[in-house]
């Protein structure tokens, strides 16, 4: 059965959205994947596949799914989703997975390099372009590259994730614009491009000149290249909106990071080479809906008064440890660098029992492991526990994609007390 909708998690995000652009933009690509050529989208929360997302539907397998014409794009467990996949965990992401079945290699190998940045940003965190002119913008805590735009697209559109899918795909349409002419130009001068070169075409200036070539070269009905200028326009006014309301988010870290925040050192332990070494770190914890909160505190209010990061403000050190209470029950633990299967193990273990569940040992022993995990209650309700990220650095419920996770049973205080405990413990 040929695929008729497109399964995006909520508040889409660069890796995502390029998928979609492949899909919908090469015919080559829906005909290797079987998928029709006008497919629909559907929005859900990422994490385990919810009944009532799928009314209609009996059995949610996603493999059942997948093949009564949906197709899971990151998320849903389906062929195209890295997420719980322990052959490919951390070495591939989801657009990789792509871009192996489609033999994108051989149908658009001048995008490829696109596929390659976007892929390390996903699977390492690497930044997609290292942007040197954002801190003399009009968003100076905000780098001006399509990973932010995206992001702030999300903000901005909170209930309209079709009109970032269409945003994104205009941009990506110009981007090719661009490495099209990128790569002509190379060929005439018998020039070898370099990945920078692809990597500076995420940057928010070369973005709108992007969306100006295409709309120079498409059938505007005989308008005047003013009007393509005009509509290009649009666009970067949308560009420098979302980049925009990502500063904002920043503003708003970091008034609760000075309001609503608590700062504590402690000891964190680690095994090495069959000892136990220790060493001191920062948690951080506080309450903030800021999808930034957690840069804001790693960043800390250190140097000389005159170079701070935060002028007028008294010294704070950099968080190695970031817990963000965001109401509702909703949480996240957040770090760059320490491993957080022990913090899961002990934080999940919490929660489950108190909800109800019975661990046996080999509950307790997985509990550590990354991805989804559920388990049924003594009433026989099936819970789901708190998501620990694929790299081991990300816990939680609080997750910008599953704004619909199941909340803890537990307190601000018990949460804190028992990340803290996680943590001193070998």
């Amino acid at each position: 059965m040929k695929k008729h909708t497109l399964v995006l998690h909520l508040s889409p995000d660069l890796e995502i959205l390029f998928m979609v652009y492949l899909i919908r933009n090469f015919p080559v690509v829906r005909e290797k994947l079987d998928i029709g050529d006008q497919p629909k989208l559907k929005f859900i929360p990422a994490g385990a596949l919810r009944r009532q997302d799928w009314p209609d539907h009996e059995d949610l397998d996603p493999a059942a799914l997948e093949n009564q014409g949906y197709m899971f794009l990151d998320c849903g467990g389906g062929r195209l989703d890295q997420h719980d996949k322990q052959a490919v965990r951390n070495s591939m992401s989801s657009l990789d997975l792509l871009s192996h079945y489609c033999e994108l290699d051989k149908v658009v190998p001048h995008l490829l390099p696109l596929v390659a940045v976007i892929s390390n940003n996903d699977i390492s965190g690497k930044d997609v372009v290292k942007d040197e002119t954002y801190r003399r913008s009009a968003t100076p805590h905000t780098p001006r590259h399509m990973r932010n735009i995206c992001l702030g697209w999300n903000l901005m559109l909170k209930d309209r994730p079709e009109t970032v899918v269409r945003l994104a795909d205009t941009a990506f349409r110009g981007m090719t614009k661009l490495v099209e002419r990128l790569i002509m130009e190379s060929e005439e001068r018998s020039e070898t491009l370099r990945e920078s070169d692809f990597r500076r075409l995420f940057l928010v200036d070369n973005v709108a000149q992007g969306v100006l070539l295409l709309r120079q070269s498409e059938d505007l009905s005989g308008q005047s290249d003013e009007a393509a200028a005009e509509e290009a326009d649009k666009i970067r006014g949308s560009l420098e909106a979302a980049l925009q309301a990502m500063e904002n988010e920043w503003r708003r870290g970091v008034e609760d990071y000075w309001n609503r925040t608590t700062l504590v050192e402690t000891t964190c332990a680690r095994n090495l080479d069959g000892a136990t070494v220790y060493r001191q770190i920062t948690v951080a914890y506080g309450v903030s809906e800021s999808t930034r909160y957690g840069a804001v505190t790693r960043l800390g209010n250190e140097g000389q008064k005159d170079f701070r990061p935060h002028k007028g403000r008294p010294s704070r050190r950099k968080a190695d440890v970031t817990i963000q209470f965001q109401g509702d029950g909703r949480f996240i633990v957040a770090t760059k660098g320490i491993e957080l299967e022990g913090v899961a193990r002990l934080v999940r273990q919490s929660d489950l029992r108190r909800k109800g569940v019975e661990l046996s040992a080999e509950d307790v022993r997985s509990l550590g492991s990354v991805g989804h995990l559920s388990f049924t209650n003594r009433v026989g309700h099936r819970v789901q526990a708190l998501y620990l990220a694929e790299y081991g650095t990300a816990f939680g419920n609080g997750f910008r994609a599953n704004p619909h996770a199941e909340a803890s049973s537990l307190s601000h205080s018990e949460i804190v007390k028992l990340v803290l405990e996680a943590l001193k413990a070998a």
